[in-house]
């Protein structure tokens, strides 16, 4: 993401997304009464001296919306910002008040307005601030299965899932047959992913499966350099998640988000389930935990954020706030529709509390 300009005074971000994950997380960033500005085009009524309608043209226009919902098109690659229009480029008259959508691509400006910038979504700047689009392919099979996936800034992404069904019988014809069949699809597949020359390719799954394709992608044009292996108990979809829990694709990919606030989740699970009295969870508790220094790491899903409206939104804030003001970490969950599933499970909100809490107000002493 490009910063050109960033104003908190006047509520302004100057932004010019790179990639498609910079989209991603503009779509996160935006919340409904934000206002946005950027250039646009649409269909315009032409007069007549009488008033009368004469024809229609298509204008290319700056406009400025009041957002009411924004979507993002990972097939054409852009973000839809749908909302009202509340200023428009001079010459063009009787557009304030009506619908329309603004389609932003990569390598357009956008300004955005806010009253209030909320923490998280000055975080999601900040880490998108001089990032390429960084991603890895993942190819997962086993003797059912196959799926081929991209995990990037955004989360995962499958792209194709294709069913293997190996006959039974090691070494006959037909198990060989059907090999050649799969992995000559697996290749066509890669091929209409238009992977960039830095990706690269892991193969994962049980056994020589895994070991073979990866073998017969190395000779293919391209790939050689790029195809990478490594061990899961299953094939399919089931194997890429297994990959991501393991840190199997964070060993290839680095600190890819989704992987980071896995780990995070997976960790939160793990300490409740062996010490429950060290963790809690929802809004009510981590406001009355907060202000004592009792939490040491607070996991809040941005989605909870976007739905908190008012009051509520402002105690809650203050709440992180003052985590942080106490030595807290705080970590908002965005990432991939699995991390964001697991969060909601408890509310939006895990704390990992630095000692044990007796519930009714009061706080055991560290």
């Amino acid at each position: 993401m490009r910063v050109l300009k960033i104003d908190l005074d006047e509520g302004l971000a100057e932004l010019v997304p790179e990639s498609v994950d910079d989209l991603w997380h503009l779509m996160n960033i935006l919340r409904p009464g934000d206002l946005v500005e950027a250039k646009t085009s649409r269909t315009v009524k032409i007069r007549g001296s009488m008033g009368e309608v004469e024809g229609r043209t298509r204008l290319s226009l700056r406009v400025k919306l009041k957002v009411e919902a924004a979507q993002l098109d990972l097939y054409v690659k852009r973000l839809r910002i749908q909302g009202v229009i509340v200023e428009s480029s001079e010459g063009v008259e009787g557009l304030r008040g009506r619908h329309h959508s603004i389609n932003l691509r990569v390598g357009e400006v956008i300004r955005l307005f806010k009253e209030r910038w909320l923490p998280n979504e000055l975080e999601r700047i900040e880490m998108a601030k001089g990032k390429g689009g960084r991603y890895l392919v993942v190819v997962s099979i086993d003797g059912d299965e196959c799926c081929i996936a991209t995990v990037r800034e955004y989360g995962l992404d499958v792209r194709a899932e294709i069913p293997t069904r190996l006959p039974g019988k090691r070494g006959s014809q037909r198990r060989e047959d059907r090999i050649k069949q799969v992995f000559a699809e697996v290749s066509k597949k890669l091929g209409e992913l238009d992977i960039d020359e830095e990706c690269l390719i892991l193969v994962i799954g049980p056994g020589f499966l895994c070991e073979r394709l990866a073998e017969h992608l190395r000779t293919k044009s391209g790939y050689k350099e790029r195809v990478r292996t490594g061990k899961a108990s299953i094939g399919g979809l089931s194997g890429v998640y297994e990959a991501l829990r393991s840190g199997l694709i964070a060993k290839y990919l680095g600190e890819a988000r989704v992987i980071y606030e896995a780990k995070l989740l997976d960790e939160a699970l793990e300490i409740m389930a062996k010490n429950p009295d060290i963790v809690t969870y929802g809004i009510r508790p981590v406001e009355e935990l907060a202000p004592i220094g009792a939490i040491r790491t607070l996991l809040v899903s941005e989605r909870l954020l976007k739905n908190l409206r008012g009051e509520e939104l402002d105690k809650f804030l203050d709440a992180i706030k003052e985590v942080e003001r106490k030595g807290g970490r705080v970590v908002f969950i965005s990432s991939g529709f699995e991390n964001l599933d697991k969060i909601s499970g408890f509310g939006g909100v895990i704390a990992i509390l630095r000692y044990p809490v007796t519930w009714g107000g009061a706080a055991a002493s560290p």
